[in-house]
C-alpha cells in the first residue's frame, strides 16, 4: 500500500500544478480578453473536444486496459489515422459552419489533431504503469501553455486576438505529443512495431468506453449551447470559468481515481480486486471533496472579480448553485473508474445517459421559469444521477461476485466431501 500512497500523492501534487497552470491560463484570458473573450474560447474550445472525442472511439481511455498485453502499433496507428481524419473534417466545419477564415481554421484543426495525438500516447503510457512520468509530460505541456499564454497576453497586452489562444493551444500539445512519442517509445520493444494486426478489442472497447465518455463530456459541457443561444457569449464566459473551478475540483478525485485504476487493471483478478480496494478510495476523494466544498464556500465574492476583473463578480452566485453537483459529480469518478477498469463501459454509459438525458430536460423544463438559474439547477439534478445509478450497479455487482464466491466455495466443499469419502 505504501507503493499506492507515493502514487498518489505524486499524481495530487502534478495534478495541482496543472490546475495552477489551468487557473492562470483562465485568470490572464478574463483580465484581458472579458468575459465574451472567455465566453468565445469556451465555444470553440468545446467543438475542439468534441471533434477530438471521436477519435476516440478507435481506442481512447479503452487502450490503457488494452495497453499492458498488446502491441504498440496495434494499438496507436489506427487513432493516429482517424486523428487525421477528423481534424480535416473539424477543418471543413469551421469554414463552412462556423465562417472562420482559413488559417484560424487550420490552427483549430491542429489544436484537435495534436490534442488527440497527445491522449492517445498518454494513455498508453499510463496503461504500461508509467503514472509518474505521463503526469510529468502532461505538466510540462501546460507550463509551457501558460508561459505562453502570459508572454502573449499579459506581457504583450494583446486584448482582442482571442484567436491567439488556439495558436499557443496548439503550440503546447505539439510539444506534448513530441515528447509523449519519445516515452511510447522507451516503454515498447521492437516486436511492438512490427506485425501490424487489426484489434477487434480496440474498436469494441474503444466503442462503448467513448460512448460513456463522449455522454460524459456532454454532461458537463452541452449546457455552454444553451446559455450561449439564450444568454449570450458574456454569460457564457463567466459561466465557463464556474466549470473551470468544477474541473479543477475534479483533480483529487481523477488523481485517485488513475491510480485505482491502473492497479485493478493490473491485478490478475481484476474484479475481486477493485471490489477490495475501491471503499478506500471512496473514503479518501469524498473527504477530499468536501474540503473543497468548504474551501470555496468560504471565499468571498469579491475575491472572484478581484482575480478575474470586475465583471465577473457574479461568479460566486453561480458557483454556490453548481457546488453540491460538483461534488456528487466527484464522489462518483471512483465508481466510474473502478467500472472502466473492469470493462464495464455499459455501466458508464448508462450512468452518464441518463444524467444527460436528466439535464437535458430538466433545462427545458426549468429555463422558463428560473430562466438562467435553471440550467443550474438541472446541472446539479443530472450530476446527482449519475451518483446514484453508479452506486446502484457497484451494489449490485458486490452481490453477484459475493453470491458467485459463496457458490464457489459450497462446491470446493462437496468435492472434499465425496473425496474423503472415497478415501
Amino acid at each position: 500500500m505504501a507503493g499506492s500512497k507515493n502514487q498518489i500523492i505524486n499524481a495530487l501534487v502534478s495534478k495541482f500544478l496543472v490546475a495552477f497552470c489551468m487557473m492562470g491560463v483562465v485568470v490572464i484570458t478574463s483580465q484581458v480578453l472579458g468575459a465574451e473573450g472567455r465566453g468565445k474560447i469556451g465555444y470553440y474550445l468545446l467543438i475542439i473536444t468534441l471533434a477530438q472525442s471521436l477519435v476516440e472511439f478507435l481506442g481512447g481511455s479503452a487502450i490503457i486496459n488494452m495497453a499492458p498485453k498488446h502491441k504498440t502499433i496495434n494499438l496507436l496507428l489506427p487513432s493516429y489515422l482517424l486523428s487525421f481524419l477528423v481534424s480535416l473534417g473539424l477543418l471543413g466545419y469551421l469554414i463552412l459552419h462556423q465562417h472562420l477564415d482559413l488559417a484560424n481554421s487550420l490552427y483549430m484543426s491542429f489544436c484537435c489533431l495534436f490534442l488527440g495525438l497527445s491522449s492517445m500516447n498518454l494513455s498508453f503510457i499510463l496503461g504500461r504503469k508509467q503514472i509518474n512520468q505521463r503526469n510529468l509530460i502532461y505538466l510540462f505541456l501546460n507550463l509551457i501553455f501558460l508561459g505562453s499564454i502570459y508572454y502573449f497576453y499579459w506581457i504583450g497586452n494583446n486584448s482582442t486576438d482571442f484567436f491567439a489562444y488556439f495558436r499557443l493551444f496548439m503550440f503546447a500539445y505539439l510539444i506534448g505529443f513530441v515528447l509523449s512519442s519519445i516515452k511510447v517509445f522507451q516503454v515498447s520493444n521492437k516486436e511492438d512495431f512490427i506485425h501490424f494486426e487489426w484489434k477487434k478489442d480496440l474498436f469494441f472497447y474503444g466503442f462503448l468506453s467513448q460512448c460513456g465518455q463522449l455522454v460524459n463530456l456532454l454532461n458537463y459541457r452541452i449546457s455552454y449551447f444553451f446559455i450561449e443561444s439564450n444568454y449570450g457569449m458574456a454569460r457564457l464566459g463567466i459561466f465557463s470559468n464556474a466549470m473551470t473551478v468544477g474541473d479543477m475540483m475534479k483533480i483529487p478525485g481523477q488523481s485517485i481515481g488513475m491510480v485505482q485504476h491502473n492497479r485493478i487493471v493490473n491485478h490478475h483478478k481484476d474484479i475481486h480486486y477493485g471490489l477490495r480496494i475501491t471503499p478506500r478510495y471512496l473514503a479518501l476523494n469524498s473527504m477530499l471533496y468536501l474540503i473543497q466544498w468548504f474551501v470555496i464556500l468560504m471565499l468571498p465574492g469579491y475575491f472572484w472579480s478581484w482575480l478575474l476583473g470586475a465583471e465577473f463578480e457574479t461568479l460566486k452566485a453561480i458557483l454556490m448553485l453548481l457546488l453540491p453537483g460538483f461534488v456528487l459529480l466527484g464522489i462518483s469518478t471512483i465508481y466510474a473508474h473502478f467500472f472502466h477498469a473492469i470493462n464495464a463501459f455499459k455501466t458508464v454509459l448508462l450512468a452518464n445517459s441518463t444524467g444527460l438525458f436528466i439535464l437535458v430536460a430538466c433545462s427545458f423544463i426549468l429555463m422558463p421559469t428560473y430562466g438562467f438559474n435553471g440550467v443550474l439547477y438541472a446541472i446539479d439534478l443530472g450530476y446527482a444521477s449519475i451518483l446514484v445509478v453508479l452506486i446502484i450497479a457497484y451494489r449490485k455487482k458486490k452481490i453477484e461476485m459475493s453470491y458467485s464466491t459463496k457458490t464457489l466455495k459450497q462446491h470446493w466443499n462437496l468435492v472434499k466431501r465425496v473425496n474423503t469419502k472415497k478415501s
